[in-house]
């Protein structure tokens, strides 16, 4: 047997077992990442693959469509200084303007993202705001929430009745806490106000530095009252007012598509690409337009664009730049993340990610995966690549799902790669134990003993030998030579050895053609087994096709020892099949590869019973299930062995089938004729059928004769059968 480390049929442990090795490394690599899930670093970690996903993937949708930005910017600001004179910050009244334009332009409409929280000292121009506001109908302009001053009570809350009636909504289900040290709001102020605008607050929170999610409502402090926030009020404009807000499961109903909110409800906003995805107009082309329209001339900028548009107007020159950094830029104007997330509302656009419970489950099932996987290769390069491969298949998956409308879009990718990596390292490592422990553990143990069919299968597949023991469905042979101890008195040791050699060597060869395993012999006894250490199909067949050989081993033997002058032998053969312990057994210096159990007993007590019946191969009930059609054998019934209290149903091994005669198949079918009588009681015909057997038979008389003795004994006693030979000597 080759046990060096250069034997390459025992480099991989067995497959079974890697598996369960990576289905727990993988489990152990799942919750080691779903531990440091709960880690903020690593959590934003995990955010930065989403913003990969959206800097590669992002692209606008027909969402996009219902949204557009006028922005004041630089170059809008020196134009109206250099060609109207009109310093910024404008008057209130310039505002005006753009909703004339936008009113000729028919916007679905018009959302302020600019606070007009201080009065104009201009007078009249915030009146006259108000009232292009009125007139307009369709405005919302911004509100904030700002930090409770110094001063400020810790129950105060200041804010201006008509201020929070404008932000105020009615938001069932929403259950949120409001945010910490609030204490102020800041409004557009009241002569703005009586326009009645909506009002939405645009406080926005990062996450690791960044914008990823979107604040709708808002509780404010001591109130109890909820506040909307920009895009949700603008996304409502043309909404019936009394139309609640209702939070129910992670979800917001608000009179469009359903928005999933996250646990704080937050929910994830998608962007479509670059600052500049959604269309963007300075807003001195827009005053410079409408003035072109008054004059009937073409306007710089085609009103349609507009058309059923929610337009947003903000601020990014100069003292009043205004912008926060996104997934898809650092520098992306407030007011098109504004937009963006009307965009999202209206077309029902939110990233959707599973729940806490969802995304670790998805982690523990991608992790253990790898584990099968990576511990199925069991190779380091092998390993990588595998690894490497899975892990970008769960990219590809999570680039899909991001594209798609189904409801799992976020998918997340750095927690699974600790995962996939972990069980990577545990693999290479198991790989790197186990072996050697293997060779040394399958030298050891087949180094006592021969069956050199098995264990080259063993060396193949060394999880079929488990040291120390386990349970396996087997089947056991014993056997002796009838009569051995009355002539072996006769011979001189040397001759007695020389016998022995010339008698177990070709049925022990018989055995090992078979595929079974020689476990022992004791004296002139053979004791061996099938199924184990290496799995045998349909153990019982092999088994009684090797005693089926052994029989025509032995007449061989018979004519050389009556060739030498030697005595003839016959040979008796038990044989059982069920579950034993099988392994190595024996002491730390001293084992021996074997079975022991009930299975084993019974085998060795049926091979005694042969002496009680006259047969020489009885075999029980589970070998002759096993050996199916193989050969054929005569039911004997039920027999109780000692040492055993529940009787086993006994088959005597005929021959193999193909070799069984048309006179022969006959008679066993009359013997069992003959048994079934007996065994329903009906003595007087079981007795003139054995009777009658007894007259034809040319073998198995001694089994015959003690059915009629049966008969004859019911018959004149008149006790009844169970049908149970019970035995009350070993044999």
């Amino acid at each position: 047997m080759h046990t060096d480390g250069s034997g390459s049929d025992i480099r991989k442990v067995p497959l079974g077992r890697r598996l369960r090795w990576g289905a727990v490394a993988g489990l152990a690599a799942g919750l080691v990442a779903l531990g440091l899930s709960q880690v903020g670093y690593f959590q934003e970690l995990e955010d930065s693959t989403l913003d990969l996903r959206q800097q590669l993937l992002a692209r606008p949708s027909v969402a996009v469509q219902k949204v557009a930005i006028i922005l004041v910017d630089e170059y809008s600001i020196r134009t109206m200084w250099k060609s109207e004179s009109v310093r910024f910050p404008w008057p209130r009244d310039v505002y005006n303007a753009f909703l004339d334009y936008l009113k000729i332009a028919g916007a679905r409409g018009v959302v302020f993202d600019i606070l007009f929280a201080d009065p104009d000292p201009r007078s009249k121009t915030d009146r006259a705001f108000g009232d292009a506001i009125r007139e307009a109908g369709n405005v919302v302009l911004a509100a904030k929430l700002e930090l409770r001053p110094p001063d400020l009570a810790a129950d105060k809350f200041e804010i201006d009745p008509s201020a929070i009636e404008r932000a105020r909504v009615n938001a069932e289900g929403w259950d949120q806490p409001p945010w910490e040290d609030v204490g102020l709001f800041l409004a557009p102020v009241p002569e703005i106000l009586a326009g009645r605008p909506a009002l939405g607050f645009v406080n926005v929170q990062q996450d690791g530095g960044r914008l990823r999610r979107a604040d709708l409502l808002q509780t404010f402090p001591a109130r109890g009252s909820i506040a909307q926030a920009l895009p949700l009020a603008a996304a409502r404009l043309g909404s019936p007012a009394e139309v609640p807000i209702v939070v129910e499961g992670g979800v917001m109903r608000w009179g469009g598509p359903p928005a999933p909110l996250g646990a704080d409800g937050r929910p994830l906003v998608r962007f479509y690409g670059p600052p500049g995805t959604i269309p963007t107009e300075n807003a001195y082309s827009i005053i410079a337009s409408l003035t072109r329209i008054g004059e009937e001339k073409p306007p710089i900028v085609d009103p349609q664009i507009f058309h059923d548009r929610v337009v947003f107007i903000g601020i990014n020159a100069g003292g009043k730049e205004d912008v926060v950094a996104s997934p898809v830029s650092d520098r992306m104007p407030g007011v098109e993340f504004q937009a963006t997330v009307c965009a999202n509302l209206l077309g029902g656009e939110f990233l959707r990610r599973p729940d806490a419970l969802g995304r670790a489950l998805i982690l523990l099932a991608v992790s253990v995966t790898a584990g099968l996987l990576l511990f199925a290769v069991w190779s380091p390069v092998g390993g990588a690549l595998t690894g490497l491969g899975f892990w970008s298949l769960l990219a590809a998956a999570a680039a899909a799902a991001y594209l798609s409308s189904g409801p799992l879009q976020v998918i997340d990718l750095f927690f699974p790669a600790i995962g996939v990596g972990g069980a990577y390292v545990a693999a290479i490592a198991a790989a790197y134990f186990a072996e050697g422990k293997q060779r040394r553990d399958v030298a050891r143990a087949f180094g006592q003993y021969m069956s050199p069919v098995v264990i080259r299968e063993v060396m193949r597949s060394p999880e079929r030998l488990k040291l120390g023991g386990e349970s396996r469905e087997i089947t056991v042979y014993f056997s002796d030579i009838a009569g051995f101890s009355s002539f072996s008195e006769k011979m001189t040791d040397t001759e007695l050895v020389s016998f022995l050699n010339a008698y177990l060597t070709p049925m022990s060869d018989a055995i090992l053609e078979r595929r079974g395993v020689v476990d022992k012999y004791i004296g002139d006894a053979i004791m061996a087994f099938w199924g184990a250490p290496a799995p045998v199909e349909a153990p019982g067949r092999e088994a009684c096709l090797a005693v089926v050989e052994q029989r025509r081993i032995l007449a061989q033997l018979n004519a050389e020892f009556l060739a030498r002058g030697l005595p003839q032998i016959g040979f008796r053969v038990g044989l059982s099949q069920g579950p034993a312990t099988v392994g190595n057994m024996g002491s730390t210096r001293r084992f021996n590869y074997t079975a022991m159990g009930d299975t084993v007993n019974l085998a060795s007590r049926l091979e005694g019973a042969n002496k009680h019946f006259g047969t020489n191969v009885l075999m029980t009930e589970a070998v002759r299930a096993s050996a199916g059609g193989a050969v054929a054998a005569r039911r004997i019934g039920k027999v109780q062995v000692v040492g055993k209290s529940v009787p086993s149903t006994i088959y005597e091994l005929i021959k193999a089938e193909a070799e069984l005669r048309d006179d022969e198949r006959r008679e066993l079918e009359r013997f069992h004729t003959a048994l079934e009588l007996l065994e329903r009681g009906a003595t007087a015909e079981a007795a003139a059928q054995f009777d009658a057997l007894a007259e034809e038979s040319k073998g198995s008389s001694r089994l015959i004769d003690l059915c009629r003795e049966k008969c004859h004994d019911l018959r004149q006693t008149g006790r009844t059968w169970d049908g149970v030979w019970v035995l009350t000597s070993k044999g």
